[in-house]
């Protein structure tokens, strides 16, 4: 066989460009994370091709730091998978554990976008974005485009694509029975996913009360039908309704009543935040309905009013006491 000598420096330019791609996911990950090179505590290599320096001295530019070297690179992907099934199957010995995980891809169906006057099919709109932390149940409300739709029906997908057909067709969601009515009839879509790869598409029309739902497991294959029933039975807690919680509709009813009371331009400070706290009641986001309500109880108090909790827990007064709080 024939054999030929390469210098480092010579290797080094050969490869220039292949290690140049690495800046792309790299750069992707960061800003997904939203941090800074400066941010990241360790960097661990992952597989066989890492020993090369032409790696590493593209880990110590970019992050200003040397890369741990402490574990195999062969091997640590199968040790962290190790971990990761052990968790799943509750294992004794990673009891002390706390291991997150994320969403791989963005989720999401397709919608029609309207342009002026003129409507386009085929948009991809995402309702659990990539990187999201699992389990997670989200919600999003999409409305109907013409008067007396009586019945529409959601791609699911997933992928990054802007056009559904750029993405991964998971299956779909066929929502019947919408009431006649005009152009605006709401319906809710609930995507809930959980780290088996199990996940459940839910949509709720107000108007009739319907529900409507299916379960997908092409990711969960592994499993028996008894654990994914069991998954599927979890997931049920992940479900977040403020929007059915009578004290919020009550506080709702309140602020909307005191946007008469402020002066004039006061108003949209509390139209907004009156705005923001409806989106995330309708999104089922715990985290970001409590920044919401939190954020419109602080807007009625630099306004000077009063919201009072505990006639909304008895439902004494529907609308709060609409006083406006004494001067400190």
């Amino acid at each position: 066989p024939r054999t030929a000598s390469v210098s480092r420096a010579k290797f080094a330019s050969v490869v220039e460009r292949l290690v140049g791609r690495l800046r792309g996911p790299v750069g992707k990950a960061l800003r997904d994370g939203s941090a800074d090179p400066a941010e990241v505590d360790d960097v661990i290599l992952v597989g066989g091709a890492t020993r090369m320096e032409v790696v590493r001295s593209f880990v110590r530019e970019w992050f200003n730091k040397e890369p741990l070297s402490s574990f195999d690179p062969d091997e640590v992907v199968a040790l962290g998978a190790a971990v990761q099934a052990a968790l799943i199957a509750d294992d004794r010995s990673v009891d002390d554990m706390v291991l997150t995980d994320v969403c791989p891809y963005t989720l999401g169906v397709d919608y029609t976008k309207q342009f002026g006057g003129r409507y386009v099919d085929g948009y991809f709109k995402p309702i659990i974005h990539r990187n999201t932390t699992i389990p997670v149940s989200k919600e999003d409300v999409f409305v109907t485009m013409h008067a007396n739709t009586r019945e529409v029906e959601f791609g699911i997908y997933q992928g990054e694509g802007r056009k559904a057909q750029d993405n991964l067709k998971l299956g779909q969601l066929k929502v019947t029975g919408i009431p006649p009515g005009p152009a605006g009839m709401a319906v809710h879509v609930r995507f809930t996913y959980d780290i088996n790869g199990i996940l459940e598409v839910e949509a709720y029309v107000p108007d009739s009360g319907k529900k409507f739902r299916t379960v997908l497991t092409q990711h969960a294959k592994s499993l028996a039908k008894s654990q994914i029933d069991q998954a599927i039975k979890n997931l049920q807690k992940l479900k977040f309704y403020p929007r059915d919680d009578i004290r919020n509709r009550r506080l709702v009813l309140f602020c909307e009543r005191m946007v008469g009371e402020v002066a004039p331009f006061l108003r949209n400070e509390l139209e907004e935040a009156i705005d923001v706290f409806e989106n995330a009641m309708a999104s089922g986001d715990r985290e970001y309905f409590k920044f919401a309500r939190e954020g419109l109880l602080t807007t009625l108090s630099r306004l000077g009013l009063t919201w009072d909790e505990d006639l909304a827990e008895t439902g004494d007064d529907a609308s709060g006491t609409g006083k406006e709080a004494e001067p400190s």
